[in-house]
């Protein structure tokens, strides 16, 4: 599973069983705006420290929190280096012709995202224009000026001028880093409930919004083996000094990727 951070294009790998010292999670949390990680039950729960509530669980706002981002949507590309992507839900990306001016992004085919919607490249190219209007992104940041999808996992975007890194843009730190159900683009529920293909989905039974996020097992994910908790809950501690005692009285868990 992978974390993003606003404005750090970088990738951290937590899996269960991997623990390190408590002060690690102290200086974190310490510096009032980490996230302190916990991993408790032998794999059945991860459970995370925040110090603030996500303003909306709407992922294509750039306001939204990265943390249930990342619990509840995959992105299409992950960026593991300065300049190094590997496939997540795209199998595969690539330029086409000359002058970095039209790329093509291939879909797998085994995509679905939690509401058990498939993922098709209409529905992405949908989700795209979503977040460009939902934040109003304009054609300086993204310089689109066509989109193509000649078959259902296929999209092909052209650009009106060359953008050598557009790759970044669809990364799990890019614009487009949280494909959603296109199902759902116009849901009210948006904010308050998940429709991603990441390895989670929110359990709005378990969840008391602004104190605790509870997240289970997507059932349709498609690489189960990186569901490594049956669980994860995201609880909200506003003051540094309460959020260290909860991080100091468990173990702390995380793994450079």
């Amino acid at each position: 599973m992978l974390f993003r951070s606003a404005g750090v294009r970088a990738s951290v790998k937590v899996p269960a069983g991997i623990a390190l010292a408590v002060g690690l999670g102290a200086a974190l949390t310490a510096c009032g705006g980490g996230t302190a990680t916990q991993a408790s039950g032998g794999g059945a729960t991860l459970t995370i420290f925040e110090g603030s509530a996500p303003p909306s669980l709407n992922p294509m706002l750039q306001s939204s929190n990265q943390v249930p981002n990342n619990l509840a949507y995959d992105s299409l590309l992950v960026q593991t280096g300065y300049s190094t992507f590997t496939p997540a839900l795209a199998g595969s990306f690539q330029y086409v012709g000359t002058g970095n001016r039209e790329v093509e992004l291939t879909l797998r085919k085994d995509v679905k995202f939690s509401d058990g919607s498939v993922m098709t490249a209409q529905g992405l190219e949908a989700y795209m224009k979503a977040t460009i209007a939902a934040n109003d992104i304009s054609t300086g940041t993204f310089p689109v000026a066509g989109w193509s999808a000649p078959n259902t996992t296929t999209l092909e975007i052209s650009f009106s001028r060359a953008f050598p890194d557009a790759q970044l843009e669809f990364d799990q730190s890019g614009i487009f880093g949280t494909p959603v159900s296109a199902k759902e683009l116009t849901s009210s529920q948006l904010g308050t409930a998940t429709f991603g293909a990441g390895p989670y989905e929110l359990d709005a039974s378990e969840t008391v919004a602004g104190t605790t996020y509870t997240f289970t097992k997507n059932p349709y994910f498609f690489d189960p083996a990186q569901q490594h908790w049956q669980q994860v809950v995201v609880k909200v501690i506003g003051n540094d000094a309460s959020r260290l005692e909860s991080v100091e009285a468990t173990s702390f868990s995380m793994e450079d990727r």
